[in-house]
Formats: structure tokens, sequence, C-alpha cells
């Protein structure tokens, strides 16, 4: 359980602190992965949708790993919204490979490097949940 709720909060300040980043300063965060947004609207968009939507996910599954009941649906949010963002990010870079050269490659690296170690942890977690108490819900 110790490890399971280990997990949750990393993964859930990850998407939390994030989303805050993108709400402050979304022009820096966008552009770090070579990006642009120029006009106010894209500006907004960019709050809302990378800032709002970390927030709120990160949020909700901060609030999982404060509820025994929850954690394990905390956990497989987790699992399925940093695995989908993996396995996207390799999909990506298969058909663009190009994508790995450049200024802007090693923030592609950074962030791959960190979302599957989590995912890999969650994953850990949801195995041991499955294991102590013979189901995972």
């Amino acid at each position: 359980m110790k490890f399971s709720k280990f997990c949750v909060w990393w993964g859930g300040l990850g998407f939390f602190l994030f989303g805050w980043a993108y709400l402050i300063a979304p022009v820096f965060m966008v552009n770090m992965s070579g990006m642009e947004v120029p006009v106010g609207a894209a500006i907004t968009d960019a709050r809302a949708m990378y800032g709002g939507y970390q927030i709120g996910f990160g949020a909700f599954t901060l609030f999982c790993a404060m509820r025994p009941r929850l954690l394990t649906a905390g956990m497989l949010a987790l699992v399925l919204a940093y695995g989908g963002i993996v396995i996207c990010r390799v999909i990506g870079i298969m058909i663009d490979p190009d994508s790995l050269h450049g200024a802007d490659h090693y923030h592609l690296w950074a962030i791959f490097i960190l979302e599957l170690p989590v995912t890999i942890f969650l994953i850990i977690g949801l195995v041991r949940e499955k294991r102590l108490h013979g189901h995972v819900f």
C-alpha cells in the first residue's frame, strides 16, 4: 500500500505541477518543445488545455492518493494517462525520427525518460495491489 500510495502521489504531483507551470508560463512551457503560441487565443488555449487539464487530473489523482478506497482507481488512471503519453511519444518518434535531432530534442528525451519510469512504477503498484488483494478493483 505504501509503494502504491507513493506512486500515485508522485504521478499525480507531476501532472498537478506541470499544469500550474502551463497556467503560469504557457509560452515558455510550449516553446520548450519547439512549438509556438503566436496569439492571445492560442496562449489562452494552452493555459486551458495543457494547464487546466493537468491541474484537474493531478488534483483527482492526489485526491485518490488520500483515500485508500480510491488508490487503485488513481493508479489505473495514471497508468492509462502516462502510458498513453509514452506510447504516443514512441509512435511519434517512429513516424518522425527527425524529431530526435535539433535544438528542442533534449526536452523530448527528458520528458520520455521521466514518463516511462513513472508508468513502470505505477504498473508495478497495480500488480502489487492485485497480489495483495486478489483483484485490482
